[in-house]
């Protein structure tokens, strides 16, 4: 579709807008973190009232968060993945005798406060380091728990020292190879932006004409040499590819540099260690079935 500016209502949006939205996207994470900090005070109805509640005002007022209209898309898509993670969490709640299982967290140590903990469970939507924790966040290695922890560690494994190994780093060494990531990540989407195929195709708003929406019929009658009111060219094919590409490689650079930004600052606070924040993205060499497609990416 023809490219449209992201921030064009930036002369618009003002922070007295923004209250609404910047008021929920606290009360939202905070209500999630009060649940899971004191599990067996809630009892199912009453912590699934709270989640859909709390999240139901954090989307409706998402589009006045930012003046940047890409940001207020992805923190929508957090608040409905991060909200139907806590709806599943909340919905197995059972006050006092709710399931221990459900609230293990491998590494967790007997001097935690229930915030941290909860802290911990919250937004977990990976499970990393819980018993529902999908295989393999990090190459070569099924379960977090069972990572290395330090450098001493990586060298006792046959783990091979790629980008993973940051699992055994330090809070210091972890942080600096993030940074670098999110430069890297942050120049690949700035030349992204910049030689967008708008610009290198030349596109008009023709080449987005909505007869051209389906292709596949189409293009079985240009190749029997049918008439065809708008025929498949070559072109199409090439804008179509140009346009798929381009939207996966923005999302898989734009997702990884918020998930580095996010592990940078959450490890520098030293609410994280680097082994939590597996890669975003798994290996796309991996993804071989659908069920390890859904586990590596």
């Amino acid at each position: 579709m023809p490219h449209v500016d992201t921030h064009a209502s930036v002369d618009e949006w003002s922070f007295s807008q923004a209250s609404r939205s910047l008021t929920f996207s606290l009360i939202f994470p905070f209500t999630s973190l009060l649940i899971m900090s004191f599990p067996y005070h809630f009892d199912r109805w009453l912590a699934v009232t709270m989640v859909l509640a709390s999240g139901y005002a954090a989307f409706v007022t998402s589009d006045d968060l930012s003046p940047d209209d890409k940001l207020n898309e992805i923190y929508k898509r957090y608040v409905l993945i991060g909200g139907s993670y806590m709806l599943s969490m909340a919905y197995k709640l059972d006050g006092k005798n709710t399931e221990q299982a459900l609230l293990e967290y491998k590494t967790a140590k007997s001097t935690w406060s229930p915030w941290y903990k909860g802290y911990k469970l919250m937004w977990n939507i990976r499970g990393v380091a819980t018993p529902w924790e999908n295989p393999y966040l990090w190459p070569d290695v099924k379960y977090t728990w069972n990572a290395p922890k330090s450098t001493a560690d990586l060298d006792n494994t046959t783990s091979s020292r790629s980008r993973h190994s940051l699992m055994a780093r330090g809070r210091g060494s972890g942080i600096a190879i993030r940074i670098v990531y999110v430069a890297i990540n942050f120049f690949l989407l700035a030349c992204l932006y910049e030689h967008n195929s708008e610009r290198l195709l030349d596109t008009t708003l023709s080449d987005y004409d909505p007869e051209k929406e389906s292709i596949i019929r189409r293009g079985v009658q240009t190749y029997f040499g049918r008439t065809v009111r708008t025929p498949v060219t070559s072109r199409e094919i090439l804008v179509r590819a140009a346009s798929a590409s381009e939207y996966v490689a923005g999302n898989f650079l734009l997702f990884s540099l918020y998930h580095d930004v996010c592990a940078i600052f959450f490890i520098a606070v030293g609410l994280d260690e680097s082994w939590e924040w597996p890669p975003f993205f798994g290996q796309i060499t991996k993804a071989y079935s659908m069920r390890r497609w859904y586990v590596n990416n």
